[in-house]
C-alpha cells in the first residue's frame, strides 16, 4: 500500500484537467440552456398558431349568421326610414292644412 506514492495517484495537470472539465461542464450547461430558450419559443409560436387557428374557426362559422343578422336590421331600418319618411310627407300636404 505504501509503494504508490501520492504523485502517482493525482495527475500532473490537475489545475489543467480541473479546467477542461469546468469549461467542458459550462459548455453543456449553455448549450441547455440554448435548447430551454428554443423550447420556449417553439411552444409560445404553437400556441399563437393554436390561437390564430381558433379564432379564424370561429370567425369563418359564424360570418354567415353575422352577415344574414346585418341584412335584417339593414332592410328593418331602411322599411322603418321609408315609413318614416312617407308618413312625414302625408302629414304635410297642403290639402290636409
Amino acid at each position: 500500500m505504501t509503494d504508490i506514492s501520492k504523485s502517482a495517484a493525482l495527475p500532473k495537470n490537475g489545475k489543467a484537467d480541473m479546467k477542461n472539465t469546468t469549461d467542458a461542464r459550462i459548455k453543456r450547461r449553455y448549450a441547455a440552456e440554448q435548447r430551454f430558450r428554443l423550447y420556449g419559443v417553439i411552444a409560445i409560436v404553437l400556441a399563437m398558431s393554436a390561437l390564430f387557428w381558433l379564432l379564424a374557426s370561429i370567425t369563418t362559422s359564424t360570418m354567415p349568421t353575422t352577415l344574414r343578422r346585418i341584412t335584417m336590421i339593414t332592410m328593418r331600418t331602411m322599411a322603418l326610414m321609408s315609413t318614416i319618411i312617407t308618413t312625414t310627407t302625408t302629414e304635410r300636404t297642403p290639402a290636409r292644412m
